[in-house]
């Protein structure tokens, strides 16, 4: 049959108010049940025969256990972290604060033993983490989701701001900032292997321009590598100029100054006209070479 919502909710523990026996994990007190036995023989046996019969207590206390399970589930509870139990993915705590995903198997039966979340995170890994990022492989502490969602280390990002006013200069959770600083050494284990080192790439004023080893759009994109800056460039400008004296005339980024004939109207001859080049008579002019942008703060995945 299809599973269906439960028509009735738990309004409260079972024996919420009753009487209830704690029930044991073992026990060798006669007619008792216990986690492991469960209700012994005797409570089977009739009472002519040497039986005893199951006690109200027991089932008070075992139906006020697993109905307060029930009605914490039901209202959206997660499980809080024990270190007494053992865990395997795809289990999620909640232990200071935080939930965490199960990433390897532990606990007192698992071969890693005890391992409390927020100690390792190849064991343990924030939910948050685990659904932005990973890449799938066991034990590796990127765990995936296998969905768009993933965020690989060393991915960047375009972030608005830190502030609410847009101020930039504070990464989002999980990134830090690509301005070329550095990293404590051992922290982003993965992020530092991609580097090669433990300084951010410097995007700071750079946009960023697609790999192209096949020379499609970049001529240089063969030799160039991951954070390569490329400095800026022009197209070269050439043309010609026809001058004849004094009729010396400029268009576009040229003007003329005709010659004069300082030499009186027995002489032909012309002095030099003179020509200028100004690029702002018909673009912008500024201190670099620039496209139209806008300001943004880039950031790179840590783990």
């Amino acid at each position: 049959m299809m599973p269906q919502y439960p028509n009735q909710i738990i309004t409260r523990p079972f024996a919420n108010n009753g009487e209830t026996r704690r029930i044991p994990d073992t026990t060798s007190t006669q007619g008792q049940a216990s986690y492991a036995q469960g209700f012994p023989v005797e409570t089977q046996l009739p009472l002519a025969n040497g039986g005893i019969a199951p006690s109200r207590l027991d089932f008070n206390g075992i139906l006020n256990v697993l109905s307060a399970m029930g009605f914490w589930q039901q209202s959206g509870g997660q499980m809080l972290y024990q270190a007494a139990l053992s865990y395997t993915r795809p289990s999620i705590v909640h232990h200071n604060g935080r939930l965490w995903w199960c990433v390897a198997d532990n606990g007192p039966d698992a071969l890693t033993g005890v391992v409390e979340p927020g100690s390792n995170p190849n064991i343990w890994m924030d939910l948050m983490d685990f659904l932005t990022s990973g890449d799938g492989s066991p034990g590796s502490g990127r765990p995936g989701t296998g969905g768009a969602a993933i965020r690989p280390v060393g991915e960047i990002i375009q972030f608005y701001g830190g502030t609410p006013m847009g101020q930039l200069g504070i990464a989002p959770d999980g990134f830090l900032v690509c301005d070329g600083g550095s990293f404590p050494a051992g922290k982003y284990p993965q992020l530092e292997a991609l580097l090669g080192g433990t300084n951010t790439p410097d995007l700071r004023g750079v946009v960023l321009r697609g790999y192209d080893p096949g020379h499609v759009r970049d001529p240089q994109g063969g030799s160039r590598y991951a954070g390569h800056i490329q400095g800026d460039a022009m197209r070269n400008l050439t043309g010609t100029i026809a001058a004849p004296m004094p009729e010396s005339t400029g268009t576009g980024v040229f003007s003329a100054s005709p010659g004069q004939n300082s030499h009186g109207s027995a002489f032909i001859f012309y002095d030099s006209a003179t020509f200028s080049f100004d690029a702002s008579r018909q673009v912008p002019i500024a201190s670099e070479f620039r496209m139209v942008n806008a300001c943004i703060l880039f950031c790179i995945k840590h783990d």
